[in-house]
């Protein structure tokens, strides 16, 4: 394109100075006008060569211009191909920019309303976790006592088995005790059949307490008044006692001296001092005579109590009979 401008402007200087030339002719010397016209004439033959040249490259730029044209227009209709394309996706995208505006509001509100809910949440959660500490703190508290209550559960269960070891022996006891009542029972009977004389003249009786057998004879069964030394008559009585006494086993035979509360004679006084001196010596006779009659030692006591244990009044001669007495009692060794 500059090289076709520059031709035009090199024909247009030529052809203004051919006018001038012209005009120069017609107003100067001829001789100045062929010198001039012979530089005309170089000068145009140069132009000419130029404009010659000038039209070479004219023709050649412009078959370069038609080639970049060509090749434009082919760039301009792929460009346009492409803007085309490009408004397509632009168009695609500002209508997915639009659905992601509208996604984004409806992300927006959900979002609130999720914060709004975590908000919720995370109260409720404080909430739950105040009652889990709360919990937590009730289950130390139910673990201690659960192990104070095994704890305790095992102190019971061993009280529990002392218990029914205790409950098994008293049990075995009871058996035992049931057994030496029975066997009481039957002493009682055998000696209420021997010594029937002696019951029906109330010089002896018998009698049952819970786990005791009590035999009280009068002293006149056994001794001459105020004397320790057991007669013929008692000898008999008690011999028949002995045999029954050898056939109870585990009875403990306390023999119990006693006496009313009028003073010992003189002679007896020198003897046995006074009441409990005398109660004492009868009642270490007939342990003795029971002993030799084969009752057996380990389980025979004797003991005198003077007039402090009366069974009557003393201020008859009925009570006073009936307050000198020697008990044998018969209780369990168990």
């Amino acid at each position: 394109m500059n090289a076709l401008k520059l031709s035009v402007v090199l024909l247009a200087v030529g052809l203004v100075g051919a006018i001038g030339f012209i005009f120069y002719l017609q107003t100067g010397p001829f001789q100045e006008i062929s010198e001039q016209n012979r530089q005309l004439k170089a000068e145009t033959s140069e132009l000419e060569k130029a404009l010659a040249n000038l039209k070479k490259e004219k023709a050649a730029t412009s078959e370069d211009l038609r080639g970049k044209i060509q090749s434009l227009e082919q760039q301009i209709m792929q460009q346009n191909e492409t803007i085309k394309t490009l408004r397509s996706k632009t168009d695609n995208l500002h209508q997915a920019l639009a659905d992601l505006k509208s996604i984004e509001a409806e992300l927006s509100r959900k979002a609130d309303d999720l914060n709004r809910q975590l908000t919720i949440s995370g109260q409720q959660l404080e909430t739950v976790n105040t009652a889990l500490e709360s919990k937590d703190k009730k289950l130390a508290q139910m673990a201690v006592s659960r192990r104070e209550l095994e704890k305790r559960t095992g102190y019971l269960q061993q009280e529990k088995d002392t218990l029914n070891d205790q409950l098994q022996s008293v049990r075995q006891a009871m058996v035992e005790k049931e057994e030496r009542l029975a066997n009481l029972k039957e002493t009682h009977g055998n000696l209420a059949r021997q010594l029937d004389k002696q019951i029906q003249q109330k010089e002896l009786r018998i009698s049952e307490l819970k786990d005791r057998l009590n035999i009280q004879l009068l002293d006149k069964v056994l001794f001459s008044p105020g004397n320790a030394v057991i007669i013929s008559g008692g000898r008999k009585v008690l011999q028949g006692l002995a045999n029954e006494l050898k056939q109870i086993k585990d009875v403990q035979i306390s023999v119990e001296g006693h006496t009313d509360n009028l003073p010992l004679s003189r002679e007896s006084r020198e003897v046995y001092h006074d009441n409990l001196g005398l109660s004492t010596a009868r009642a270490a006779a007939v342990a003795r005579m029971l002993r030799t009659m084969g009752v057996d030692p380990e389980h025979l006591s004797a003991s005198g109590y003077a007039l402090y244990r009366p069974i009557a009044i003393n201020e008859t001669p009925e009570g006073r009979q009936l307050n000198r007495r020697v008990e044998i009692v018969l209780t369990s060794r168990r």
